[in-house]
């Protein structure tokens, strides 16, 4: 195995293996035996790790010294005087968080499939 395939099966990618006769390398990806060319892999690998670059540049867009944490109890019980709970209003939060997170993630695997 070479410096290059080395480098990205450390990145979980598969096994690489350089073919002498025709000097191509390839890789094993997704399935056992699948051989693809090390140059798709890569990219493969750049449209994934952009994928989570922009989930971890989300997750910081929210720092606690700009948005410090609530103080939940009073939270909830204004919320309650208004006829809504802390649940829903936490519920429909992470469902958003996921939702986005789950569109970032899909389009990834079928970016990098294609």
């Amino acid at each position: 195995m070479n410096q290059t395939c080395k480098a990205i099966a450390k990145h979980d990618l598969g096994r690489c293996r350089h073919n002498a006769v025709k000097g191509t390398e390839f890789c094993w990806v997704h399935t056992p035996g699948y051989k693809t060319p090390l140059a798709k892999c890569r990219a493969e690998n750049d449209k994934l790790r952009n994928a989570l670059q922009r989930i971890d540049t989300w997750a910081k867009a929210y720092p606690l010294e700009i948005f410090p944490k609530p103080d939940l109890g009073k939270a909830a019980n204004v919320l309650k005087a208004s006829g809504m709970t802390l649940g829903s209003i936490s519920a429909d939060s992470i469902r958003h968080v996921l939702d986005g997170v789950k569109g970032i993630v899909t389009d990834a695997l079928v970016e990098a499939k294609q």
